[in-house]
């Protein structure tokens, strides 16, 4: 829903597999952006991670999401579509049994589109509902 939402369980989180058409980050409390989750050691991506009929989800390598940090998801330059990562709860040391998925939405904005008359220039944008924002969703 675009909104930012902050929920403290005490459960940490471990990145499983990364998104095929995006980079995540891990967010601090205080709001830094830190380091990339990157894929596990030996793990080289595709050139072509991206496509259309095939998506490349490689292993993340070791990373610990702590409570009061969140993730965020940047979607790669002309990117729009669907994507995913999936991760494990930890609680008190002890991995959840199951991996969860996270589903994202990519959807393509446009710049403003702008006309001009003899002495007036309007600007709109087509697609109102496009947030361009580097938040943590």
């Amino acid at each position: 829903d675009g909104n930012f939402h902050e929920l403290y369980s005490g459960i940490s989180t471990e990145v499983q597999t990364l998104p095929a058409c995006g980079r995540l980050y891990k967010v601090l409390s205080d709001g830094v952006t830190t380091e990339e989750i990157v894929a596990a050691g030996d793990v080289q991506r595709l050139r072509d991670r991206c496509t259309t009929r095939v998506k490349e989800h490689v292993v993340a390598a070791f990373n610990k999401v702590l409570p009061t940090e969140a993730l965020l998801y940047v979607p790669d330059e002309d990117f729009s579509g669907q994507d995913a990562f999936t991760f494990k709860s930890v609680l008190g040391g002890e991995y959840s049994a199951d991996e969860a998925e996270v589903k994202l939405v990519v959807k393509p904005c446009r710049e403003q589109i702008c006309t001009r008359t003899v002495d007036t220039i309007s600007c709109y944008n087509p697609e109102p509902d496009c947030d361009v924002t580097n938040e943590p969703y």
